[in-house]
Formats: C-alpha cells, structure tokens, sequence
C-alpha cells in the first residue's frame, strides 16, 4: 500500500487511485478471518467505491456513447457512500442495544451515566432515578 501511496503523492492519477483501493481490498481479504468489525465496513465502504469508480469508468467507454463527469460520478458514489455508511451505523446501534449495553458488567453505558450524572442538575437526577 505504501508504494501506491507514494506514486499517488508523486504523480495522481485515476488509474493509480483505484489500484490503490483494489489492493486495500486484496490486503482485507487476507486479514479477513482475523480483522476487526471496523475492518468489515471500510472494506464494504472500499469495495463500493471500486465499484461506482469502475462502473463510471465503463460508462465512459466509447461505445456507450455519453461522458460522465467527474462530478457526477462524485455525486453517484457520495450517494452511495452515504447510504451505506447509515445503514452500517444503524445495524451497529442495533446490535450494540441488543447485546450488551444494557448489560451493566460488561457496558460502557454505566460509567457514561456516572459521567453525564456529575454534570447534570439534581433536579433532572431526581426525575430519572426512582
């Protein structure tokens, strides 16, 4: 990855970019027995991306007779990103609720509520608590 980096530094280009990603997905899917959950998303997030970069690329072929600018396909993929970017996070929330975050020996919930409690009114206190 650090070569692609560095030519990309040097010399940018649109061909030296999407290898650039396809051989973050390569590395991904070596790690992938062993990578985080983070992991998962920029790789989902980084396979949409070569997608929508290689869909506009083929879109601008000559046969297919129309040009894309690079706007639109900036507008295409922000689209997309976004959309998938707020379903991972929405499943995370979920899955996070539904486990262990009311869970008081395993969540970080409790010591957030000890926090938030040291700066909130007696007042509000009073009407949470029981």
């Amino acid at each position: 990855r650090l070569p692609l980096s560095l030519l990309l530094l040097v010399r940018p280009s649109a061909s030296a970019l999407l290898a650039a990603h396809v051989s973050n997905l390569l590395l991904w899917a070596v790690w992938m027995p062993m990578a985080w959950d983070h992991m998962c998303w920029a790789a989902l997030l980084e396979a949409s991306l070569v997608v929508c970069a290689t869909a506009s690329g083929a879109a601008n072929l000559p046969q297919y007779g129309r040009r894309l600018s690079g706007a639109t396909v900036f507008r295409y993929c922000s689209t997309v990103l976004c959309a998938q970017h707020a379903v991972l996070y929405v499943v995370a929330a979920f899955w996070k609720l539904t486990t262990s975050f009311l869970d008081h020996r395993t969540s970080c919930a409790t010591v957030l509520f000890a926090e938030l409690a040291t700066v909130l009114p007696d007042a509000a206190l009073e009407a949470l608590l029981p």
